[in-house]
């Protein structure tokens, strides 16, 4: 029965797959019968098929959209996807395809998202999109967005207010928004902003405890509440002197508020009636202090780049099952006080040698947790009593240095390279717990190259040998409550690595809009997931090699070309597989929660001579199932998630939206097998979960000032 179940959740994941290519396959046939079409968009691009083309967007050229922000006017190039943020070891591993007058965003916390949504329309002189291998941003094997400012000689700033409900019983999230301004004076600039991300959510419905042959041993109402406030207050002072000295300093301060609750009420043919209630509390402090000097020295440019932060997280959860024939409560406790802190130095120089641009950089990172975790049991008084948690506190300190040499040569006026050499030195202690003390050295680099076809098409590739993160949580033993687990600890724990392979096509449809196709593969020496520590134990650890490969195709249309004026669709197809050993059974099967498919469409409507539009879209994904030593489950949502909206762009000069989302009432299904000891014996027990969530009514008011 257990080879049954791995064998189900496989084949049904490799139908699936199959359908996905080829539908993937039918849109890339279509991309390609479009591609020839004559460069006819308004959106226009300088420089011809011997030269590398720069297609130049400002804010004329999204006028109806009439957007607020940098961030606003990004999102609506076509074809170009702002890469997803990954962690980053330090601040030498660019992993955004966004730069802001040419220079990459530097800063943890501050991502290319956060960055231009600070920056009015007023200051942007226009946006940059070009072929990867060329800018500060090259090397990532995609195309890159420079989008240039210039400082503002008087104040200025934007807002945005985004408060929800849902249609149940939960609490609205009335402060969702964000407001900066920006001003200057001569060269000095500066940008104070306020931002909250609130949250308020939940779901409820039927769970139910099933035997290996289907009879009901559990069922269970359930019915959570989750509420979360994220205040952050950021300040950005900036010089732009002449060619010789460029400076910024940013600094920022946020604080999180989390509060989860639910409700269970259980009941089973053997078992009394009974109501466990889970909470969790939440409240942490973050701070960032960090700037850069870029200034000329000898025949090249020195740049430094330093960064401190720190943060301390506090959590306390708690789960308590109560019983209706009136016998003693039972439950846990479990608190954990951590602090975070990262202190980054980084130097680069650069300089021109005929055709060849070279860097030079050093990077030395301090990193260092402080945790404290403390395990209890419910008393019949109502007390709790700390109970022995072994390896569950300590400190896990990493010293890292980095070093690079890069080269970006000009092959031909229309073929550019760029090579990456280097590597890092890192010690990784733990201290207390089981405690361990190693050093590594691991090699790391890329070659990328872009190449301009012709006026409307371009190509780049990449390989990268990359050195991945890894969560000094992991070191420590932990428990989770909610779903009765725990991890040990594994001092052994060491970094991931890679081979990363990319390439990437954009052609332009000319007044059709734009077209997209980026391809990837990656080879992952010890991938970090769940392996057997001891005989009954299991933790986060390093497994053998895995792949992950896939496509990742967007498009976007302007629909006037065809006849309906103001019309654009947008949509993205993502598919992507994966393979690893697995270490209790032995066979090959998918990373733990790795991304299967995606899909998002868009559809949008301005209409012509009036403010108003309205718009809606589809969003649909699907990960892989997650895999412990003990059991299996697949988490899901959907199958579809569906919204529409109706938007003003001038009322009193601000811009009103009205929206629902979660029109298809959406909701999340967990499908776990629970084994008698490890996933290669007899399943113990089977968990059907399924939660409705219901519609969402949202509002959105921006403006500028």
């Amino acid at each position: 029965m257990t080879t049954a179940a791995l064998d189900h959740l496989r084949d049904v994941g490799i139908r699936r797959q199959a359908r996905s290519c080829r539908l993937l396959v039918f849109c890339i046939m279509i991309s390609g019968a479009l591609a020839p079409l004559p460069s006819l968009s308004p959106l226009h691009a300088q420089g011809t098929a011997k030269a590398e083309v720069v297609r130049t967007y400002t804010s004329q050229t999204f006028a109806r959209f009439a957007p607020r922000t940098a961030l606003d006017m990004l999102q609506l190039v076509p074809g170009f996807v702002i890469a997803d943020e990954e962690e980053r070891r330090g601040l030498g591993a660019l992993s955004q395809n966004v730069l802001i007058n040419g220079r990459a965003i530097s800063g943890k916390s501050n991502d290319a998202i956060d960055a231009l949504s600070r920056i009015t329309v007023s200051e942007v002189l226009r946006i940059e999109v070009r072929a990867s291998a060329s800018g500060e941003g090259a090397g990532i094997g995609r195309q890159v967005a420079n989008v240039v400012v210039k400082l503002a000689d008087r104040a200025n700033g934007q807002f945005s207010w985004r408060p929800s409900t849902r249609l149940r019983d939960f609490d609205p999230a009335y402060f969702n928004g964000d407001a900066s301004v920006s001003g200057g004076s001569g060269a000095l600039g500066y940008t104070i902003g306020v931002r909250n991300d609130a949250l308020r959510t939940g779901a409820s419905g039927p769970s139910r405890i099933l035997s290996p042959e289907g009879a009901l041993i559990d069922a269970r109402g359930e019915r959570y509440f989750e509420r979360s406030d994220r205040p952050r207050l950021s300040a950005d002072l900036k010089y732009q002197g002449p060619d010789t000295l460029l400076a910024g300093v940013r600094g920022s301060y946020q604080r999180y508020y989390y509060r989860f609750r639910e409700q269970s009420d259980r009941s089973g043919p053997e078992l009394p009636d009974r109501t466990r209630f889970l909470t969790q509390r939440e409240s942490d402090r973050r701070y960032e202090l960090g700037g850069d000097v870029d200034l000329i020295l000898g025949p090249g440019r020195l740049k430094l780049i330093g960064l401190h932060a720190a943060e301390r997280s506090p959590i306390d959860t708690r789960s308590i099952t109560g019983f209706d024939d009136d016998s003693d409560a039972i439950g846990n406790r479990f608190l954990r006080d951590a602090d975070e802190r990262e202190t980054v130095l980084r130097a680069e120089y650069r300089w021109s040698s005929g055709n060849d641009d070279w860097q030079v950089s050093a990077e030395r990172a301090l990193n260092r947790l402080d945790n404290i975790s403390t395990f209890f049991e419910l008393l019949p008084d109502g007390s709790f009593e700390e109970v022995e948690f072994a390896n569950a506190s300590g400190d896990v300190r990493e010293r890292r240095y980095d070093a690079a040499v890069r080269l970006t040569r000009r092959v031909s006026p229309d073929l550019t390279f760029r090579a990456s050499v280097g590597g890092e030195i890192s010690k990784l202690e733990v201290v207390g717990g089981a405690g361990s003390e190693r050093t590594f050295q691991r090699p790391k680099g890329y070659a990328a190259v872009a190449w301009q076809v012709n006026s409307g098409l371009r190509a780049t590739a990449k390989v990268e040998r990359r050195v991945g993160q890894i969560r000094f949580f992991d070191f420590l033993a932990s428990r989770n409550l909610s779903e009765d687990r725990e991890n040990a600890a594994n001092p052994d724990l060491v970094p991931p690595q890679s081979w990363d392979v990319e390439g990437e096509l954009s052609q332009d449809l000319g007044a059709l809009g734009s077209t997209t196709l980026r391809a990837y593969g990656r080879r992952i020496e010890d991938l970090v997931d769940q392996i057997p520590i001891g005989a009954t134990a299991e933790a986060p650890g390093n497994l053998g090699t895995a792949y992950v490969y896939g496509a990742d195709w967007k498009t976007s249309l302007l629909l006037d070309s065809l006849g309906w004026s103001g019309g654009r669709l947008d949509g993205r197809v993502q598919l992507q597989n994966s393979s690893v050993d697995d270490p209790v059974t032995g066979r090959s099967r998918k990373i733990s929660n790795n991304l299967v498919r995606l899909l998002d469409i868009s559809l949008r409507h301005d209409i012509a001579g009036t403010p108003w539009a309205w718009g809606g879209g589809l969003f649909h994904d699907r990960q892989a199932a997650d895999f412990r030593i003990g059991e299996t489950g697949r988490y899901r949502r959907g199958p579809l998630s569906g919204n529409l909206y109706v938007e003003n762009k001038d009322v009193a000069g601000l811009t009103v939206r009205a929206g629902v989302s979660n029109l298809i009432s959406s909701g999340q299904q967990l499908d776990r097998f629970i084994f008698v000891s490890r996933r290669d014996g007899p399943v113990q027990s089977i968990e059907r979960r399924r939660r409705s969530v219901g519609p969402v009514l949202s509002l959105a008011v921006s403006g500028n000032f």
